[in-house]
């Protein structure tokens, strides 16, 4: 029960040898990528385009008023500063203080505050469950940018430390931590920060933002739902805001999965039909199908059969494929949408802010099929959240196979209670001036982008179409994967086009992405606010933003 105080011939024989440990090596290479795959992500292209920025971010730069090592002394009941230490200048960074805080019961903070600050709050979110080391690359690597730009940055570990279990057993009989991941460590974080932010520079900060994506998407929508005044300007990008519904859909298509596997080279065939016969319902055949929710795709009348699978698909192939674009249903009721259409070949998969590019790979790869390892990441999160995250009574022995969805989707309900962020009711963010700036690549396999979509669409239904697109805009990327990669653009500037809103007033019509490849630019498009798409005028290249204007379709 639950104590909630909260994987013949002796040169046959050494090749075989051989390819047991390249197999071994690569699953515990896969396996270390595979815990930053959600951690890491984010699209990349913030601070690129402030050129474009209509406010001046040095015009109120401030000195701090007292020296950082003197930080130390603001510790009560509640907090500690662990240290305050001076950071000089690099080729990252500007001079900055290092507070490196503590909040109750197992909080940690970084904030870095720099000599010249512009009044400004960047906090950056986590990816997946959390708990990313606070002294990590990966706090430092996001928010970089930011500070050298002049903003003060925060970041949180969410109160617990991934090394404590992989993914989710850092939950185990742990309602405190569950809180704390679920809402408590971000809104707390920046609290506290923007209390010693004014005891440093002794001034307040004039505007915060929170940027994430993935489970960073998440903890943006958190804010704007339960903590309305915590940032002026949230953006939001492929928010993990449905654990339950979401993983459910993991369930699903792991469990159809096991009884008919889909190969790589299926997939592949998948595809290929799929783009021939809707790539161009668009107007245009580009290899990206810009608005999957205008495909009508059912496998068994769209694919070929054939009973061997050489040319075509066998019946329970089809079988499968069909339960993967239809999603798990409870008394014929949908749970989760089905996995998007489009979404079966392989693209870029990107590496951060650079432009460097892993092997092109379908996004189905180690997502829903294992990778060359064996790995497959929709289990490796499954699994234990079902065991750590999912029920009251935690089970480290859950088996996954024996989730009854008839009786356990009820019990799933009181700890999503803890972790979504589904509340369409925007009114007192939208009251107190916030804006959000919401995004997601139509090719995801990690997070549906259908479940974005609906989200936004009750949002709109529950505020009115007119006052939703006043304060909170949707911008949905044809072809990208999770948060970044996929077949078309991936890279683009959202919070030059937040700052602009939420400060001169300038709404964002549209946003230029970008697709690069080697450092250079190799194709630009528009990035509509949904429900309008990007539409090809009909003549000029195809890979230039200019030759495409939004329309509803």
């Amino acid at each position: 029960m639950r104590g909630r105080h909260f994987s013949t011939s002796l040169s046959s024989s050494l090749a075989h040898s051989s390819l047991y440990l390249l197999k071994y090596y690569i699953g515990i290479y896969s396996m270390f990528l595979s815990s930053l795959v959600l951690a890491q992500a984010t699209h990349g292209g913030n601070f690129l385009d402030l050129s474009e920025l209509q406010v001046e971010l040095s015009a109120a730069n401030l000195q701090p008023a007292q020296q950082c090592t003197t930080l130390v002394e603001q510790s009560d009941p509640n907090f500690s500063i662990i240290s305050a230490t001076v950071g000089k200048p690099n080729d990252n960074t500007p001079a900055i203080c290092i507070i490196h805080g503590f909040i109750k019961p197992k909080i940690q903070f970084v904030l870095k505050l720099p000599d010249t600050w512009n009044q400004r709050i960047y906090m950056h979110g986590n990816g997946g469950y959390g708990g990313q080391s606070v002294t990590g690359a990966y706090g430092t690597r996001l928010s970089n940018p930011a500070l050298q730009e002049g903003f003060a940055t925060l970041f949180t570990d969410t109160g617990h430390n991934r090394a404590d279990g992989h993914n989710a057993s850092w939950a185990y009989n742990d309602l405190e931590k569950e809180v704390d991941y679920g809402f408590r460590a971000v809104h707390l974080s920046i609290e506290t920060a923007k209390r010693l932010i004014k005891t440093y520079y002794s001034k307040p900060a004039t505007y915060s933002y929170f940027d994430g994506c993935s489970g960073g998407g998440r903890q943006g929508l958190v804010a704007a739902q339960r903590f309305p005044d915590d940032f002026d300007g949230i953006a939001v990008g492929a928010p993990f805001y449905d654990l339950a519904g979401i993983l459910m859909q993991y369930w699903h298509n792991q469990k159809a999965l096991a009884v008919t596997p889909l190969s790589p080279e299926k997939v592949v065939l998948l595809g290929n039909i799929i783009m021939d016969k809707f790539d161009d319902l668009d107007g245009l055949k580009d290899g990206v199908i810009s608005n999957p929710l205008a495909i009508d795709f059912k496998p068994a009348r769209d694919l070929p059969r054939d009973k061997n699978g050489q040319q075509g698909f066998t019946r329970a192939e089809l079988e499968t494929l069909t339960k993967l674009y239809s999603g798990p249903r409870l008394q014929g009721n949908a749970i989760a949408p089905g996995i998007v259409i489009g979404a079966e070949l392989a693209g870029k998969r990107d590496a951060g802010r650079t432009a460097d590019k892993s092997p092109r790979l379908s996004p189905w790869n180690s997502r829903l099929y294992p990778d060359i390892s064996g790995y497959n990441q929709q289990l490796d999160i499954l699994i234990p959240w079902l065991r750590y995250m999912a029920f009251n009574n935690d089970d480290p022995e859950f088996d996954w196979t024996k989730l009854d969805m008839e009786k356990d989707w009820s019990r799933m309900q009181p700890m999503s209670a803890i972790f979504n962020a589904d509340n369409p009711d925007l009114h007192d963010y939208k009251n107190r001036g916030g804006k959000l700036l919401m995004y997601h690549g139509w090719s995801d396999i990690g997070v549906s982008p259908i479940m974005t979509v609906q989200y936004y669409e009750e949002v709109m239904r529950t505020m009115g179409s007119v006052q939703t697109q006043s304060f909170f805009r949707t911008f949905m990327i044809p072809g990208m994967f999770h948060c970044n990669g996929g077949r078309n653009v991936d890279r683009f500037d959202t919070m030059t086009n937040l700052i602009n809103w939420v400060e001169a007033g300038i709404m964002p019509e549209s946003i230029t992405a970008s697709s690069v490849e080697n450092d250079q630019i190799t194709r630009t498009r528009p990035l509509c606010p949904y429900p309008q798409v990007a539409r090809y005028k009909g003549e000029g290249d195809i890979n230039q933003a200019e030759n495409f204007k939004c329309v509803t379709p």
